[in-house]
């Protein structure tokens, strides 16, 4: 799963600090790394006995299926903006004559 991580500091004074971290991710894969972040912080409750873990891992689970579906009607409305010609700016074209 390619993931690319920055954070960032902005401060004004000594005293006032930001940290701002962002992760990006192919959309591809969207659900599966917020899954793996859920995981991560959930962690210890999966460890618990079997109704605390089945309850969390429910809930990560209705998370992970509702992300999908909004990924997927995403999807399905975007309209790519590269023409419908035979050759696309930047890709060149292959087979081409």
């Amino acid at each position: 799963m390619p993931v690319f991580g920055h954070q960032a500091d902005a401060s004004r004074t000594k005293e006032q600090t930001r940290n701002v971290p962002v992760q990006f991710v192919l959309l591809s894969v969207l659900t599966d790394a917020e899954v793996g972040r859920q995981v991560g912080y959930a962690g210890t409750l999966l460890g618990q006995n079997d109704a605390v873990r089945q309850r969390v891992a429910a809930r990560i689970e209705a998370d992970r299926k509702t992300l999908s579906d909004h990924v997927v009607s995403l999807s399905k409305e975007y309209e790519a903006p590269c023409p419908s010609g035979s050759g696309h700016p930047f890709a060149g074209v292959r087979g081409a004559s």
